[in-house]
């Protein structure tokens, strides 16, 4: 508690210190749906009040409590120092993953003190990268934003260096890709110059470069419509030359939504039709956004379907020639029929707690539910004018055990015969 009339005045000082720019927010979405819906949030805006009261800080060096819209979200606070002194003005870029890809990144500027605070994070994992003119590029440990009021204060340390790593991301017949991302890291046990994983973007001929210190590096390349690819390279007292070329591979991308518009995590997307008959549907599941992804190949005869959310959704987008056309798909999704049932041991014995796989075979849909305390089991949001194969998980029989749901018979009763060892 501060007691002290001078302290106290202090403190009030320091309160009244601007808020840093909270700096650009930049988000990795699929179609001006997405766009706007985030836009509509006003996502990563200060509101500043005054606090009667601040609570002790955890961090090594003295960190304001920021007005954040939500108490509950995460906050990243960072420092940036060159061999002490604190670093006005450096880029420093946020970047929230979603299962490895950038989802959204944040762009800012520190204050004069060196810090700068990045408010209302949502759950996820987040990299940071501070560039520094003259000086090496260099982050923090990834931030795991995985409990409600969660902060993390970090002090990062540049250092100059005259060493420059650059390329050329390149694709299809070695075309430079534009806005291709190479993500930096060293293994924990060459560890010399980086605390975390960096990235850096390519221009828009595909160039990058980055100030880089002695040592032993890994950079994963990524970019729209190819395969990632992953390199090593060693940096020396000279400049580092590192081209990377992808391999082609098309995709369908676009977002689930609901009725009201409002995005579906975690739906599962499958294409039907398979392109080989031999080949397992391709199918996916939808990042927090309801944003997908999923390769396709010329000539394909693209159909695709989304069950999420007791609810499901069905395109039928014809022959696949101009892999632009299928850049911003989306569905939308309705309530699909349910189908119920019970899972019985071969004595008469319900089969508590257990699971039972399903499968849409013309569509490419199937996954796993599981059973209660009573062995019952419910799959929402299936197509309403399909056939649902339903087998018992682990069944000695296997798929070859299932059950049909045909559009008229919705209530199943599955038999589970353990397999004889």
């Amino acid at each position: 508690m501060l007691k002290s009339a001078p302290l106290r005045a202090a403190r009030s000082a320091f309160r009244r210190l601007p808020e840093g720019a909270i700096g650009v927010v930049g988000t990795v979405a699929v179609g001006a749906v997405v766009l706007s819906s985030l836009s509509a949030l006003h996502l990563f805006e200060i509101r500043v009040e005054s606090a009667p009261e601040l609570p002790p800080s955890p961090s090594p060096w003295l960190v304001e409590r920021a007005a954040a819209k939500d108490d509950a979200a995460c906050q990243l606070s960072l420092r940036v120092r060159d061999g002490g002194d604190d670093v006005d003005g450096a880029r420093v870029s946020v970047q929230r993953l979603d299962r490895g890809a950038v989802a959204q990144r944040f762009d800012a500027l520190t204050d004069a003190k060196g810090t700068h605070r990045v408010i209302d994070l949502q759950p996820g994992y987040y990299d940071v990268t501070v560039d520094v003119d003259g000086r090496a590029l260099n982050g923090t440990p990834t931030f795991a934003c995985d409990q409600a009021g969660k902060r993390a204060f970090f002090d990062v340390d540049v250092r100059a260096v005259d060493t420059v790593v650059s390329g050329v991301v390149s694709g299809r017949r070695r075309q430079p890709l534009p806005m291709a991302t190479v993500a930096i890291w060293q293994e924990d046990n060459v560890r010399a110059g980086l605390s975390g994983v960096v990235r850096v973007r390519a221009d828009g001929e595909g160039r990058w470069s980055a100030r880089l210190a002695a040592g032993a590096y890994v950079a994963q390349v990524t970019a729209t419509d190819h395969f990632e690819k992953r390199t090593t390279f060693t940096v020396n007292a000279g400049d580092t030359n590192v081209n990377v070329n992808l391999a082609f591979s098309p995709a369908v991308r676009g977002v689930v939504v609901d009725e009201l518009g409002a995005p579906i995590a975690d739906a599962v997307v499958a294409i039907g039709g398979a392109f080989d008959p031999r080949a397992r549907a391709q199918s996916v599941s939808t990042d927090s956004n309801g944003r997908f992804s999923l390769p396709i190949v010329q000539g394909q005869d693209l159909s695709i379907t989304a069950r999420g959310n007791g609810r499901v959704a069905r395109a039928l987008l014809g022959i696949v020639e101009n892999v632009d056309a299928f850049q911003q798909v989306r569905l939308v999704a309705s309530a699909g029929r349910t189908v119920t049932g019970t899972v019985y041991q071969t004595n008469g014995d319900t089969l508590a707690f257990g699971a039972v796989h399903y499968r849409v075979k013309s569509l490419g849909l199937e996954g796993e539910a599981p059973t209660d305390a009573e062995g019952r089991f419910l799959l929402d949001g299936m197509p309403a004018d399909q056939d649902v194969e339903v087998w018992a998980a682990g069944n000695a029989s296997g798929a070859w055990g299932a059950q049909v749901a045909t559009p008229q018979r919705s209530q199943l009763a599955l038999t589970f015969i353990a397999p004889a060892y």
